[in-house]
């Protein structure tokens, strides 16, 4: 179920399309450090794709809808640490939606 809604929400019908060259663009221009915090190494992977953050519910349920965070993860390839980028914030996203 989560897989068909995370194809339809932001494969089949999605509102933004990421904008990967701007993306990486402003990442090496902006980030003045790109030591990674966890263990020093400079060796980072940029994902290529919007994700968003799901909502766990106190009883540990999984819950559907409300707001939709951006992200995108760039992982560090030596120990796996994860920073998330809110590409909406850098502006590297492309409107899909078309003028009527």
């Amino acid at each position: 179920m989560l897989e068909y809604l995370k194809i339809w929400f932001l494969e089949e019908n999605p509102m933004f399309k990421l904008n990967y060259n701007q993306l990486v663009d402003t990442i090496n221009k902006k980030w003045t450090t790109k030591k990674c915090p966890m263990c020093g190494q400079n060796n980072w992977t940029v994902d290529d794709e919007i994700q968003t953050p799901i909502k766990v519910g106190e009883k540990k349920d999984v819950q559907i809808g409300g707001k939709f965070f951006p992200i995108v993860a760039v992982t560090c390839l030596n120990c796996g640490n994860v920073v998330f980028v809110n590409p909406l914030v850098i502006e590297a996203v492309e409107d899909t939606e078309k003028d009527e």
